[in-house]
């Protein structure tokens, strides 16, 4: 009968806790990009119920330009929280520019709820693959920034150098 053989450790380097996936740039990116669309969803709904209030009281021929007006600041404010979701998706500015028109127009129908609803679904999927999970009402300011600066603190620790000995 043959003896069994002696164990060996392989040094490889092992993942921390919240895996390889991503950097601490664009985990800021996303969150940065989560809140100013709750802001900007926050600003649509007033102004919208504001708009339907100067619909219903003032001059109709008003309707016009201040939907105009309406979407054209939801379609321009979109832009910055859109252009940081595609800098972690890799989008093209062709594709970052569309989603931005396609919100503002949609600020009109809904108060812009379906595209907002989309943006925030596309990256509660990207949180989840860096380990933070979503809450019944969203994500927390300040459990978001504590996650982030574990990771950061995470990245800037040196890597654990294994000796490569022979055990026996």
């Amino acid at each position: 009968m043959s003896e069994i053989p002696p164990r060996k450790f392989v040094a490889y380097p092992r993942e921390n806790s919240f895996g390889t996936y991503g950097s601490v740039a664009k985990l800021e990116a996303l969150g940065q990009a989560y809140f100013g669309l709750n802001l900007i969803l926050g600003m649509n709904i007033l102004s919208a119920l504001l708009l339907s209030s100067v619909i219903r009281h003032a001059s109709p021929v008003l309707a016009r330009p201040c939907m105009v007006l309406l979407i054209a600041a939801v379609g321009i404010l979109s832009y910055f929280p859109i252009k940081k979701i595609g800098m972690v998706l890799n989008w093209s500015q062709t594709k970052v520019i569309v989603a931005s028109c396609l919100m503002g127009l949609n600020s009109l129908i809904c108060f812009g709820i379906i595209a907002y609803n989309i943006l925030v679904r596309t990256i509660s999927y990207e949180l989840n693959r860096y380990g933070i999970r979503k809450r019944t009402f969203g994500y927390d300011r300040s459990e978001f920034a504590a996650a982030l600066e574990e990771r950061r603190n995470s990245e800037s620790m040196p890597p654990v150098v294994f000796p490569n000995v022979d055990p026996l």
